[in-house]
């Protein structure tokens, strides 16, 4: 938890300074284009990576919450806000949009369990919260057309994104039981079998649902995708039960949630098989599995 809070502390301060100064404290890459990245230099991850990470660590610390110190937890506090905005900031839509499908899931439980007194102050603040780049004109340009473009453009010369998803999917046609094999719609995107236009072709085709169904087909994408619909079920059933709010609930909820978020399949996202995506997916689950083990939680 500790060396969590610590990394999101002094990425965030990283970013800040990159989004004031137009570069790093260590002169990597610099903001551009309504974008930062940090210590990422030319990867624009960091939205993405605090996103993942931050439902991990908040609900690691929401489990702990009686062995931390009051001023511990102000300081923490502080830290998990200043991290949301920096997700916020960073000009990643994805991160944008995931971040705000976490805060929903965490809101259904909070409004189920809590005073309705409460939410008239935590609903407006989120609307604000959330309206906040596209208030800024570095940050509203970037995104309002990025979101706009990619989820209204289907011609597969012009959005890229569309052309990747409808390639991944005439490979799932020709092979749905098996797919294309691991990894491998980089070396076939180029069949004209499955090639839309110049976009087509990538590593990966930016979506993990059709990146399972595209390389290794309806077994693979079941398999994954049986845990995906195993957290979801389980996030119901500890939403349903509850009829007052406890810190371990809503603790498990939100790493529950980070396997959600990594598994949403109605989003681009990074390549399946790459290392960098192994923690991200298994971290989370991991975490689940040693509260359960240990402290006997039936959730």
């Amino acid at each position: 938890l500790f060396c969590g809070i610590s990394t999101l502390l002094i990425v965030s301060l990283d970013a800040t300074f990159e989004l004031i100064s137009g570069k790093n404290i260590i002169g990597f890459s610099g903001a551009e284009s309504g974008r930062i990245a940090s210590f990422f230099g030319d990867r624009w991850v960091i939205g993405s990576y605090f996103v993942r990470t931050i439902p991990i660590l908040i609900g690691v610390y929401l489990l702990n919450y009686s062995l931390i110190s009051k001023n511990i937890k102000k300081l923490i506090n502080f830290i998990f806000i200043f991290s949301f905005f920096i997700i916020i900031f960073s000009g990643e839509r994805k991160a944008y949009l995931l971040l705000i499908l976490y805060v929903f899931i965490l809101l259904i439980y909070f409004i189920r369990t809590t005073k309705f007194k409460n939410l008239k102050l935590i609903l407006p603040s989120l609307l604000i919260f959330f309206s906040l780049p596209f208030l800024l004109e570095f940050s509203n340009e970037r995104l309002l057309h990025q979101i706009k473009h990619h989820t209204t453009n289907l011609n597969v010369f012009e959005n890229q994104y569309y052309a990747l998803f409808t390639t991944s999917i005439n490979m799932f046609k020709k092979n749905p039981i098996i797919g294309v094999g691991p990894n491998n719609f980089r070396k076939t995107c180029y069949d004209r079998d499955y090639i839309e236009s110049n976009f087509s072709c990538n590593t990966h085709p930016h979506n993990t649902l059709l990146q399972l169904l595209s390389e290794i087909g309806l077994i693979g994408a079941i398999m994954v995708y049986s845990i995906f619909v195993f957290f979801l079920y389980k996030i119901f059933i500890s939403i349903k039960k509850s009829n007052k709010f406890e810190f371990d609930t809503f603790g498990l909820i939100s790493i529950k949630s980070a396997i959600i978020i990594n598994l949403w399949p109605i989003i681009p996202t990074g390549n399946f098989f790459l290392s960098w995506y192994g923690w991200i997916y298994f971290l989370p689950i991991a975490i689940y599995l040693v509260y359960i083990e240990k402290q006997n939680y039936d959730q």
